[in-house]
């Protein structure tokens, strides 16, 4: 194995939302703290992410001291971080059921009129944890596993065989490393 560094850490407080770029990160069982604990539920009870709803990718959270700010554009709104509900809403993520606790009703407001669509904003507790399918690892709402790592040397092996280079942005990693051969990741156990 090459020397391995790490070269990006992301974390997406917004499932879809805008990468907030990291120095540094805590990493729990659950995957890197603060990392997509909200997410949008549309009136149907469907999870919107960026496949359904791509203007998710344009919106920035944040959590700053009690306070959740989050950008759309040129539009924000502030919450107090506390306004989290008792209400628990329901929806399906990828044919699996989620939920989570309802946000302040004006962010609702907010979310519906930048997206376009009646929805609701959720943050994940302990009790809505779901898991990682055949194994026993509890998860936020990421796709299916705690933590995603990406890397360089793989993705510029992939855009070399593709029409159509991608950014490392279309995987939405929250670990992104460089040094190593192609694809050599896809055999780790584990990182030091």
């Amino acid at each position: 194995m090459n020397s391995i560094h790490i070269s990006y850490l992301y974390a997406y407080l917004l499932k879809s939302g805008r990468p907030q770029s990291l120095d540094h990160a805590q990493i729990i069982t659950t995957g890197l703290v603060g990392d997509r604990d909200f997410a949008v539920i549309d009136d149907g009870g469907s999870m919107l992410t960026a496949r359904e709803c791509p203007m998710l990718l344009e919106v920035e959270a944040k959590i700053m001291n009690d306070m959740i700010h989050f950008k759309y554009k040129d539009d924000f709104i502030t919450v107090p971080r506390k306004t989290v509900s008792s209400k628990t809403r329901a929806g399906i993520l990828f044919g699996q059921s989620v939920e989570g606790l309802e946000l302040d009703n004006r962010l609702q407001k907010w979310f519906s009129k930048c997206m376009g669509v009646s929805c609701h904003v959720v943050e994940i507790n302990a009790a809505a944890m779901r898991q990682m399918e055949d194994q026993f690892i509890d998860i936020t709402y990421t796709d299916a596993a705690p933590i995603l790592l990406t890397s360089e040397t793989s993705l510029r092996d992939l855009n070399n065989r593709m029409t159509l280079p991608v950014g490392m942005n279309r995987f939405r990693p929250n670990i992104v490393v460089n040094g190593d051969n192609p694809f050599e990741e896809d055999d780790w156990k584990s990182l030091k």
